[in-house]
């Protein structure tokens, strides 16, 4: 009872930190009910293949395209892990997102 209890509470908290995370960046997402999220892909990128690479070669984070689960316009986010690793990771796709977006508006942020 204690394991799952402290894993129902280390879910909630990390949903909170995606949840606005997602929100800002201007993104939608399905609410989960579990520990993984479908977030739509942010601007600057041609397709949720193209973010969930960019990330993993340049930020060192696996997020999984929504294609391989029904979701084609969205990429997979799992948050059951430690919450400081979360925010860690959550830190490095946001340089990702914005050196993608100072790129793509000619160097200006």
């Amino acid at each position: 009872d204690r394991i799952l209890s402290e894993n129902r509470a280390l879910a909630e908290t990390n949903r909170a930190v995606v949840a606005d995370w997602v929100a800002g960046h201007g993104l939608d997402w399905y609410d989960p009910v579990g520990v993984n999220g479908f977030v739509t892909v942010p601007d600057g990128f041609t397709d949720a293949d193209e973010f969930c690479r960019s990330i993993v070669e340049e930020a060192s984070v696996v997020l999984a395209p929504g294609e391989l689960f029904g979701f084609p316009d969205r990429f997979r986010i799992g948050f059951g892990l430690p919450t400081e690793t979360l925010e860690e990771g959550l830190d490095r796709v946001d340089r990702v997102i914005d050196r993608r977006g100072t790129a793509a508006n000619g160097g200006a942020a």
